[in-house]
């Protein structure tokens, strides 16, 4: 979600709860390109990408149906921290339109904020009454100067400084300081110091002496492991971890640390099956998609329930409410039984000899999810 919208019921707070988010931290202390990379490959995005661009563009939806999809396409954004215009997930990063940045900031060690950003900081860390009372004020900065009148700013200013709202004068959990450049350079680098080993105690954040040269291989072991393929996964390309290591030429236990560890950096949380059922299970086990749930799934409680997609065929997604796209059939997954408890029927069922027939009967599943079913065969081996 932007940084000015807000989840508008308590519906889209629920729903937004459920999300698998990954901490800005995690994002920013990767190199610009590997971002990038790491960004376009997560499932969130490839859900929502195509939906929310409308929104960033300022374009009304047409009708409260597809506002609604476009709200939970920049929820879904949001949670990975993407917060603009998001680009074709196809493109290449050398071919993106980029700012002239300084290159203090392409390490990702250090970044700008944005006014937008710093908005948003007072909409997160400020209570309710501070923000009305901070919305007055900004009114009044807005209102048009008059000759009768001191500048509206010069008046916003003023009437800034006699709000009474302690937690205007607290100090946000994001490490923003103001730098004095008339210091010298020792005396700041001393002081930085301090607060960032203050900062990562405070977060438990430890020394990684990971070099971002080794991104490239997580990334091509990943890919391998996934089928990720311009832009887009392709399912019926996928190899296991025993493929992967022959492919590249490294030992199994070496392949299934990198993937695990490139899995880390998408997600920003490690490895586990619960993980890439509630994030890649949206947009890998498609064929699992029915209207209505088996008679398994709708008595089993399931701890994290997700949503469910549409074939790959369906990746982008559609702007036509009469014809739905993966974010469309990702929501109508999320109605009470999760994927995430599909999934397990299915594989439980596997390891008890079930054909696909069997299976398909026991969870009153579909057709079509018989798809789903030999996928799973094929990845529950490495899961």
């Amino acid at each position: 979600m932007s940084q000015d919208q807000q989840p508008s019921s308590q519906g889209d707070q629920e729903q937004l709860n459920l999300l698998v988010t990954r901490d800005p931290f995690q994002l920013r202390s990767l190199p610009l390109r590997f971002r990038w990379e790491f960004t376009r490959r997560h499932p969130y995005y490839q859900l929502a990408w195509q939906r929310a661009q409308p929104f960033y563009r300022g374009v009304a939806a047409p009708d409260e149906l597809n506002q609604f999809f476009q709200l939970f396409a920049v929820m879904h954004l949001t949670a990975i921290g993407v917060s603009a215009e998001p680009p074709d997930p196809a493109t290449a990063f050398e071919n993106l339109d980029q700012i002239n940045l300084n290159p203090a900031w392409l390490s990702g060690a250090v970044h700008p904020v944005s006014l937008r950003g710093l908005a948003g900081v007072l909409i997160a860390f400020l209570g309710k009454e501070s923000l009305r009372s901070l919305s007055e004020v900004f009114q009044l900065a807005a209102r048009e100067d008059t000759d009768e009148r001191p500048p509206s700013k010069a008046e916003a200013h003023q009437s800034l400084l006699t709000l009474r709202h302690s937690d205007l004068d607290a100090f946000p959990e994001e490490p923003y300081v103001s730098i004095n450049p008339a210091a010298s350079e020792r005396q700041i680098v001393d002081s930085i110091k301090q607060l960032l080993r203050q900062w990562k105690s405070e977060r438990q954040l430890g020394e990684r002496r990971e070099r971002a040269d080794s991104y490239d291989k997580y990334l091509e072991v990943f890919d391998l492991r996934e089928a990720w393929r311009d832009g887009r996964y392709e399912r019926s390309e996928e190899m296991t971890l025993r493929e992967v290591a022959h492919e590249v030429g490294r030992s199994l236990s070496t392949v299934g640390k990198q993937y695990r560890r490139a899995f880390e950096l998408l997600m920003g949380q490690s490895y586990s099956p619960a993980v890439w059922y509630r994030t890649f299970g949206l947009i890998k086990l498609s064929d699992l998609n029915s209207n209505v749930p088996g008679r398994v799934s709708q008595h089993r409680p399931f701890s994290s329930p997700v949503r469910r997609d549409v074939p790959e065929s369906r990746l982008a997604s559609s702007h036509d409410p009469e014809r739905p796209g993966l974010l469309e059939s990702a929501i109508a997954m999320g109605g009470g039984a999760g994927v995430e408890g599909i999934v397990e029927n299915i594989l439980r069922l596997i390891a008890s000899g079930n054909t696909d027939e069997q299976i398909l009967q026991e969870l009153n599943l579909e057709e079509n999810a018989t798809r789903a079913i030999v996928f799973l065969r094929g990845r529950g081996r490495d899961m």
